[in-house]
């Protein structure tokens, strides 16, 4: 559950644990009241902050998107193409920039009030000049994923083109261990700690960039070959696509990127690409890819679902991934899309699109797989939506043809308070070579038809084959 509203019509999404995070880091030990300042105080910078380059994306003609999560703020923004450094540098200096002018202004303020020492107002100014002003230079330090980072990086690719992010990789390594060294020293432990969290998202970083750079390379030479033949690059796409190999399907989209001369090859590239970040665990290369699509490409309700889902947010991505396998399974877009059913409970949509799929399709190859009606039984049981479970088993049996999937459509559908459909389940999990007496007997899910006539005709039935 997540707060929204909007600023500006600059939509604004609050997740729960940003007021918890913040009440972690500085307003734990003390008075409430003093506590609850704090929390206000750094909602409103970080707010401000964020509004800073959410302003200055709408001013270059980007729709920006705001989102405040447990570590701070992000700002997200849709572009037709690449963004240029120059412009990347100047939203990112945006943030921090309306901090720093804020957080002065209010240090002006507080220096005229001189409020007394240990009331409220004071603590509100004071923290209000550190949230804006303190947060605001640090906020400024040359070290990614940080706003001075991003600045570092834009200038690193003015200077040396593509290799600049990994120059930036460099610099932020650089700087975060010669501060750790310096925290240490002076017995700062938790500002050593983040400082040793972000040297490794770094270091994990450079790993990243330097092997998709030499992969890059040798897929810019396999591709030479085939430059002028658009089928065979995207049939090698694909045939890396469905072999798994993600690296290299990255590497290979961005080649084919770099090369292609149309709109419509590029949005396979950059599909190609979104596919293989999101596989790799990278939502934000994702997002990067997606927001470089042509202009006028149709939005990829499979992709966009998937990244939604990656990035926590089920209910919003819950529509695209229906209407994905609506159009067809996809083992991309299937397993989140059973997790985002499971997550917001939509079990009764979620059997309704099984309906549809096995009513289009047959075969045991056809419409949402196995293992996904079985998760979903099994998450719909544990919610308690039995009647659903029972949808989902039905499936199962018309599917697979196994008893146990017959008789557990009885015993949800008993838990439903369907006697006369259960027991007609029941009657099938028997016709179809179900035979075990015990588990009649002792599953809790049938007690309530122990007196049935038709169960107890039906056990008796299942007595005399054991006795036979």
């Amino acid at each position: 559950m997540r707060l929204q509203l909007s600023i500006f019509g600059i939509p604004v999404r609050i997740q729960p644990w940003f007021f918890l995070t913040v009440l972690l880091i500085g307003g734990i030990d003390r008075p409430m009241a003093a506590a609850a300042i704090w929390v206000v105080a750094a909602f409103l910078g970080v707010l401000l902050h964020e509004l800073g380059h959410a302003v200055t994306c709408i001013a270059f003609g980007y729709r920006p998107e705001i989102e405040l999560v447990a570590m701070g703020g992000v700002t997200r923004w849709r572009r037709a193409g690449p963004l240029p450094p120059l412009r990347h540098l100047v939203i990112s200096a945006a943030g921090p920039l309306t901090g720093i002018v804020a957080g002065g202004l209010c240090l002006v303020l507080l220096r005229a009030v001189q409020p007394a020492p240990g009331t409220l107002a004071g603590a509100a100014l004071s923290d209000l000049v550190w949230v804006n002003l303190g947060w605001g230079v640090l906020n400024l330090l040359p070290v990614l994923p940080l706003d001075g980072g991003n600045i570092a990086t834009s200038l690193a690719e003015m200077v040396f083109g593509p290799r600049g992010r990994v120059v930036a990789r460099w610099i932020s390594l650089a700087v975060t261990v010669v501060l750790a060294l310096l925290l240490v020293k002076a017995g700062q432990l938790w500002l050593t700690i983040l400082c040793v969290y972000l040297a490794a998202i770094n270091w994990r970083s450079l790993q990243a960039e330097q092997s998709r750079g030499a992969a890059g390379s040798a897929a810019a030479g396999a591709w030479t070959a085939e430059a002028h033949d658009p089928e065979a690059n995207l049939a090698r796409l694909e045939e890396t696509a469905q072999e798994g190999r993600w690296q290299e399907l990255a590497a290979l989209a961005e080649s084919l990127h770099d090369q292609a001369q149309d709109d419509a090859l590029r949005a396979h590239a950059l599909k190609a690409l979104a596919v293989a970040r999101l596989q790799l665990g990278d939502p934000a290369g994702t997002r990067e890819a997606l927001d470089a699509m042509p202009p006028g490409t149709p939005p990829d309700p499979a992709l966009i679902g998937s990244l939604l889902h990656d990035q926590g947010q089920p209910f919003a991505a819950l529509p695209h991934l229906t209407q994905a396998l609506e159009h067809s399974p996809s083992p991309l877009v299937e397993p989140r899309w059973v997790a985002a059913v499971t997550a917001t409970s939509r079990f009764t949509e979620a059997a309704d699109l099984v309906d549809a799929q096995d009513g289009r399709t047959s075969g045991p190859g056809s419409g949402i797989s196995l293992e996904a009606l079985a998760r979903l039984d099994d998450a719909a049981y544990q919610a308690g939506a039995f009647a659903e479970a029972a949808r989902f088993q039905i499936h199962l049996f018309h599917r697979a043809s196994r008893p146990t999937d017959a008789f557990n459509a009885a015993c949800s559908l008993t838990r439903a308070g369907d006697v006369e459909p259960a027991l007609d389940w029941l009657t099938t999990a028997v016709d179809a070579g179900f035979d075990d007496l015990d588990q009649l007997d002792q599953d809790s899910d049938l007690e309530q038809l122990h007196g049935n006539p038709r169960f107890i005709k039906l056990r008796d039935r299942l007595s005399i084959d054991r006795s036979t």
